[in-house]
This record gives C-alpha cells, sequence and structure tokens, in this order.
C-alpha cells in the first residue's frame, strides 16, 4: 500500500467554527462502510454522486460530485475544496468524526497514480512532497510482542474474530511496526487455531481490504458460512 503526504492546507480556524459545529449537530446515520471501523463514527456527505446528503456511498461517476445539503452550510469547506482541488475531478466529499473509533488498514477505491499526484489540484502551490506525516512516539517492537499476538491462536474464534481483528489493528499506533503486518497476523493466529473455516476467512478479508475490488463488492467480517 503507497501512500504519502501530498499537501499541507492552512486552515482558517474562525471560518472553520461555524462549519464544525454544523456538522456536530448532523445526526449520525447508518454507515455505508460499517465493515471498515470499530466504535463511534460519522460521515457527512458534502459532495456525492446524488446530492442527496443521506447517500454515502461512493460511485465512480461521470463528471463531478453535487454539493448536498450539508456541503451548502458548509459554505468554508465547500470553498476549501474548490479552490485547492480541481473541482471537476472530485468524486465525493466527506466529513469525518471518529470518537473512540478506529479503521482496520485498507485500500481505497481511488489510487493516484504514480508519480502523478500534482493532477488533483486546482491550486498546485498546495502540493508538498516534503511534508513529514505527524507520528507521535512510538515504543519498540520486539519478536516477544509479536509472540504474544500469535498466541491468540488460542482464544479466536468465529465470535471474537472481528475483536481481534480490529486489535492486531491497533498495535501500530503504540509499537513500531508497520499496519501492513496486520492481515499476515490474522491469517497466522487463524491458522495456528485448527480452523478451516477462521483460516479461508481471514485471507479473503486481506484480498477484501488490500487488493483492487469493484464498487459494489461488500464483505461481511460477521458473517459465516459453514
Amino acid at each position: 500500500m503507497r501512500s504519502h503526504v501530498i499537501a499541507r492546507i492552512d486552515l482558517d480556524n474562525d471560518r472553520l467554527e461555524p462549519d464544525l459545529e454544523y456538522l456536530a449537530m448532523v445526526p449520525r446515520l447508518e454507515e455505508e462502510y460499517d465493515e471498515f471501523a470499530s466504535g463511534y463514527w460519522k460521515n457527512l456527505s458534502l459532495a456525492n454522486s446524488s446530492g442527496n446528503a443521506d447517500d454515502s456511498a461512493y460511485r465512480d461517476i461521470v463528471g463531478s460530485a453535487i454539493t448536498t445539503d450539508h456541503g451548502r452550510n458548509t459554505p468554508y469547506l465547500t470553498n476549501l475544496v474548490e479552490t485547492v482541488f480541481d473541482r471537476d475531478r472530485v468524486k465525493m466529499v466527506r466529513a469525518r468524526n471518529l470518537i473512540d473509533a478506529i479503521v482496520v488498514p485498507h485500500r481505497d477505491f481511488v489510487d493516484l497514480e504514480q508519480d502523478n499526484d500534482t493532477s488533483i489540484f486546482a491550486d498546485r502551490s498546495t502540493y508538498r512532497t516534503d511534508v513529514e506525516p505527524d507520528i507521535r512516539a512510538r515504543r519498540p517492537f520486539t519478536d516477544d510482542h509479536k509472540e504474544r499476538l500469535l498466541s491468540l491462536s488460542s482464544v479466536i474464534d468465529r465470535r471474537n474474530f472481528k475483536d481481534i481483528l480490529f486489535l492486531l489493528s491497533k498495535v501500530h499506533y503504540d509499537y513500531e511496526v508497520s499496519a501492513e503486518h496486520v492481515y499476515p497476523w490474522l491469517s497466522q493466529i487463524c491458522r495456528s487455531s485448527g480452523d478451516e473455516l477462521l483460516a479461508a476467512k481471514s485471507d479473503m478479508l486481506a484480498g477484501y481490504m488490500i487488493d483492487a475490488r469493484a464498487l459494489t463488492e461488500r464483505f461481511s467480517i460477521n458473517g459465516w458460512a459453514s
């Protein structure tokens, strides 16, 4: 998964504040992509394929996204998108709030062509490749830590599969280890458990999360077909 910082946008906090106050008042709707997250998270569509504020599905459309009521009620954020990015290429704009929540590592639908990051910007001065990500200090990750994680094979089952997936997804926040290890760890844990259905599920999950997938393709973490 190739990802890196490609821009730094300076925000006007005075103009941003009323937009955030409005978004905080909007009730949370059922999330279209709940398979990616655990905990409380809220995605609000500022622009999408239908122009319907309650539509949270991403679709690859001809032309650009239509501003929703949420977008019209957040004028600063909408203006920011329209001035910084090439608006003709924007397919969706979402405001996301995660509270005591986590999103598992995954590859999004849209990948930029390598060495063509600048194509999404209207204001090319925003493009910055020298910006280092803000990563908090993390503890060293040792072989002992890895072995303790892999020992979850003794407790994993179909009822706690999702819990262990999200536990593994948190490790790289606290320890100096890449998020790319989440699915190999999960696969090894499931195989060591002796449950063939768990092992198959972990492989299918990894393919869905990090390989190319169709826009309409979905995956149920909680569903089990024997």
